[in-house]
């Protein structure tokens, strides 16, 4: 049986009801927990951004959303027996087990599919979850491999054809090319999703090499490291018939991310645009060529969890200045929390960009050494 059209989602501009705000209002007044990442914000807070009567999902801003999502997980967590994403925490929270509301809530935020949905990707892997094991919702092995293949368009690679095919042996891309789920594809591309742009890409290689490489691109500037990989395979092969890789480093840098290798893919863009190594810097930098009072705000809120050390560290910088990936050079420092509150404070998207390095006149890609922190 192939994977028919998407399963029937909520258009996007459908308000929640009167009485679906008083029903999660009851069914979550006594959450209790904090959320994962700071500790900062307690379960009262998190439910009091659940939806408001006759909002729509299209008024929820990215935070509330999230916030959402978080109580949703908690109410259908426990109903999924050894869920994937246990290893992976959103939240602290702990809700009533009430996974119908949980399914209500996820259904809400995906909206009318990949394109418009709100919050996490997680949504549509919870979806999949709740039909495939019967979560106070008729068990449905259609709708359960449809909502693992929405998932795993928007990204999450640790499924496998047991979760959106419809039987072992089959591919990911002879899937996406049924008609159907193409559509849903080219919509979740289209809407500027990296995941779906990459997997694109790969089913018009045969057959629209430009548009292809258009789609790598674009996936590869939004920091996605294996769309980075591809796109400098393909050129290395000579796949587009001439150089573009060059010019999408030069117009946005790659983004550092949590992985050796995605690392090494950015690595290697930053080596085939310097045409050699990545050289090391030594500059005479100060916090406050970095970010100034912002940082040393940080520094004063996670220092009470910090433990007395200095910590070295380096940033890979674009040749726009951007920094792109900071990391701890001592390693005895790397996995304690010294090492981590450094991180935090030097994660890239904090830090002010630093004066290019040149060679010949020619901007680079080089590791710069940074102010070495000293935790008190």
């Amino acid at each position: 049986m192939l994977i028919p059209a998407a399963p029937a989602l909520a258009a996007a501009d459908t308000p929640w009801t009167a009485a679906q705000a008083e029903r999660a209002a009851r069914a979550t007044a006594t959450c209790t927990g904090s959320e994962y990442e700071t500790r900062q914000r307690h379960a009262p807070e998190i439910v009091r951004s659940l939806p408001k009567p006759g909002e729509t999902v299209l008024q929820l801003s990215d935070e509330r959303a999230t916030d959402i999502y978080t109580v949703a997980e908690a109410l259908l967590k426990p109903a999924i027996p050894d869920p994937q994403r246990a290893l992976d925490p959103t939240s602290f929270i702990t809700c009533p087990r009430d996974p119908a509301l949980g399914v209500e809530l996820m259904m809400f935020l995906a909206a009318d599919g990949p394109a418009n949905r709100r919050g996490p990707n997680n949504i549509f892997y919870w979806l999949g979850q709740a039909y495939r094991h019967g979560a106070d919702v008729t068990p449905d092995a259609r709708r359960a491999r449809h909502y693992f293949l929405v998932d795993r368009v928007l990204g999450n690679v640790l499924l496998t054809s047991e979760d959106w095919g419809d039987k072992p042996t089959d591919t990911l891309m002879a899937v996406l090319a049924r008609p159907a789920n193409r559509a849903m594809l080219e919509s979740a591309a289209n809407a500027g999703r990296s995941e779906a742009q990459l997997l694109l890409a790969e089913l018009l290689l045969p057959t629209d090499k430009d548009r292809a490489r258009k789609l790598l691109r674009g996936s590869a500037e939004q920091h996605n490291a294996r769309a980075s990989r591809r796109l400098s395979d393909l050129e290395a092969q000579g796949a587009f018939g001439g150089r573009h890789y060059e010019e999408a480093v030069r117009v946005r840098a790659w983004l550092a991310a949590p992985d050796n290798d995605d690392l090494r893919a950015m690595l290697d863009a930053a080596r085939a645009f310097n045409g050699g190594e990545v050289p090391s810097i030594d500059r005479k930098l100060s916090i406050d060529d970095l970010g100034g009072a912002r940082l040393r705000a940080e520094m004063q809120a996670v220092d009470r969890d910090s433990i007395v050390g200095r910590v070295p560290s380096r940033a890979l910088v674009a040749p726009n200045g951007r920094i792109l990936y900071t990391e701890v050079t001592d390693p005895d420092a790397r996995d304690f929390s010294v090492g981590r509150n450094t991180l935090r404070v030097l994660r890239p998207e904090n830090l002010d960009p630093l004066a290019p390095y040149f060679v010949n006149g020619r901007a680079l890609f080089a590791w710069v050494t940074l102010p070495t922190i000293n935790w008190r």
